[in-house]
C-alpha cells in the first residue's frame, strides 16, 4: 500500500534561470489555451472529442510552429495537456464549470514537470530540471518518498517546486484523545467547543489603510504604465505578506488540533455560494462581508485537516451546518431569537445562556455521533481543554451535570 504526500522547496534561480522558467510556464499556458481551441473547434465543426492521446500525438506539429516550445522540457507541454483533460472529466462530472482559457494576468504561472526531468539533489542544495540544469534552492526537509513529479509556480514574489511522492503506507495508531465540535466565522475565525477562540492573523489598522491607499492609487494610474506596475508590486509585498502569515496560522493551528484532539467535526460550508457576489442594493456590504470570508480561509482549513487527519490518526467530519447557531445545546429548541447578539446566546425556552459561537460549537459536536459531553469550569473538568471524558451513558452523564455548564 502506497499513498501520496507533497513537500514544497523555494527556489532561488538566477536571472538566466528564472527567464527559462518564465518560458516554461508561458509555454504550459499557450499548450492549453490551444489545446482548449482545438476541441472546442473539433465538437463545433465536427461533433468530434479529442482524447489526450490524440493531442500528444500533434505535439512535433505544435513544435514546429512555435519553435521556442521546443526549447522546454516536453513533460511541460504534456502535462498541460492532461490538466486539460482533467478539466474535461470535472466539468462532466459535475465537479467544475466547463474549462476556460489561462489568462496571463490572473493565471499563477505554474507548470509541471515529470520525475524522469526533475530530480532533489540534497548534497548540492538544488533541484535539476531538464534543458536547465540545477537551481539552488532551500531544501528544509528531505523528500518524503519517490519523486513523481515536480510543479513549478511564481507566487508571492518566489519561485516554489512542489515535489509529489509516493509514501509507503504506515499503519498509525488511532488517536485516544478526546473529540471536539469547531464552529467557524468571520467575528472569531475558529471557536472550539470547550470554550477557546482562535483568530487568524488580518492585516492592522496601518496595513489595512495603507492597502487602501495603494488600490485607490492603482485604479488612478495609467494601465500599463511605469507607475501602474509599480504600485502594482508595492500592493502584491503587502498582500504576500498578509498571505502568507495566513498560511503560516492555518499550518501551525491544524496540526495543534489534530494532536490534541482524536475527532473533530467541522460545518459542511460551501464558500462559494457564501462570496457570491450580490446584486442590487447592498452590493458593498457584501462586498465587505465576502472579502472577510476569504480571509479566514474557511475551506482551506477543512481541506488541511482532512489532509493530515490521516497522519495523526484522528478523523474529521463534515456536519450539516444548517440552524446550529439558533438551536439550544441544553433543551435542542430551535429559535432565531435566541441568539441575542453576535456573542450572546439566551434560549427563549429554557433560559440556558451561553457563548453564541461556543454553543454553536457543541451543537456542531454533537451532531457528528460522537458521546454527548459538556464543557465544565476549568475547576471540575477531567479532561483536555476542560472535557470530561465521554462515558458509557452520555445522557446521564450530561444530565447530571447540567448545573455546570459555562454561562
Amino acid at each position: 500500500m502506497h499513498t501520496h504526500r507533497a513537500i514544497v522547496y523555494r527556489l532561488d534561480p538566477t536571472p538566466q534561470q528564472a527567464l527559462f522558467l518564465w518560458r516554461c510556464t508561458a509555454a504550459a499556458r499557450l499548450t492549453y489555451n490551444l489545446a482548449l481551441e482545438q476541441r472546442q473547434h473539433a465538437w463545433a465543426m465536427q461533433r468530434r472529442s479529442l482524447s489526450f492521446a490524440a493531442q500528444c500525438r500533434d505535439l512535433p506539429e505544435l513544435k514546429t510552429d512555435v519553435p521556442w516550445l521546443g526549447r522546454v522540457p516536453k513533460s511541460v507541454l504534456q502535462y498541460a495537456l492532461r490538466d486539460l483533460g482533467t478539466a474535461y472529466a470535472n466539468f462532466f462530472g459535475g465537479r467544475a464549470k466547463f474549462p476556460t482559457f489561462k489568462s496571463r494576468r490572473r493565471t499563477t504561472p505554474s507548470c509541471r514537470l515529470a520525475n524522469n526531468q526533475a530530480s532533489v539533489e540534497p548534497e548540492h542544495h538544488a533541484v535539476t530540471i531538464a534543458k536547465l540544469g540545477r537551481v539552488r534552492a532551500r531544501l528544509s526537509a528531505p523528500l518524503p518518498g519517490r519523486l513523481l513529479s515536480m510543479a513549478i509556480s511564481f507566487q508571492y514574489g518566489h519561485w516554489w517546486a512542489a515535489c509529489a511522492c509516493e509514501v509507503a503506507a504506515v499503519d498509525v495508531p488511532i488517536h485516544q484523545g478526546p473529540t471536539v465540535g469547531i464552529d467557524v466565522g468571520v467575528a472569531q475565525t475558529i471557536t472550539l467547543s470547550s470554550g477557546e477562540h482562535l483568530n487568524i492573523p488580518r492585516p492592522k489598522g496601518r496595513d489595512h489603510r495603507a492597502m487602501a491607499r495603494l488600490r485607490r492609487q492603482k485604479a488612478r494610474r495609467t494601465r500599463g504604465s511605469r507607475g501602474a506596475r509599480r504600485t502594482a508590486q508595492r500592493l502584491q509585498r503587502r498582500q504576500t505578506r498578509a498571505a502568507r502569515q495566513r498560511t503560516d496560522w492555518l499550518a501551525q493551528q491544524t496540526t495543534a488540533l489534530l494532536r490534541s484532539f482524536s475527532g473533530i467535526a467541522i460545518e459542511d460550508l460551501r464558500v462559494s455560494n457564501m462570496t457570491r457576489r450580490a446584486k442590487g442594493k447592498g452590493r458593498a456590504a457584501k462586498a465587505g462581508l465576502n472579502r472577510a470570508l476569504l480571509e479566514s480561509c474557511l475551506g482551506r482549513l477543512r481541506t488541511l485537516l482532512e489532509q493530515k487527519a490521516v497522519r495523526f490518526g484522528a478523523k474529521v467530519r463534515a456536519v450539516d451546518p444548517r440552524h446550529t447557531s439558533q438551536t439550544c445545546h441544553a433543551c435542542g429548541v430551535v429559535d432565531a431569537l435566541s441568539r441575542e447578539t453576535q456573542t450572546r446566546f439566551c434560549c427563549t425556552a429554557c433560559g440556558h445562556t451561553a457563548h453564541a459561537d461556543v454553543n454553536a460549537a457543541l451543537n456542531i459536536h454533537d451532531r457528528a455521533g460522537w458521546a454527548r459531553i459538556v464543557a465544565l469550569r476549568c475547576d471540575h473538568a477531567g479532561g483536555v481543554g476542560g472535557y470530561v471524558s465521554p462515558t458509557v451513558n452520555p445522557d446521564a452523564s450530561a444530565s447530571s451535570m447540567e448545573s455546570s455548564l459555562v454561562p
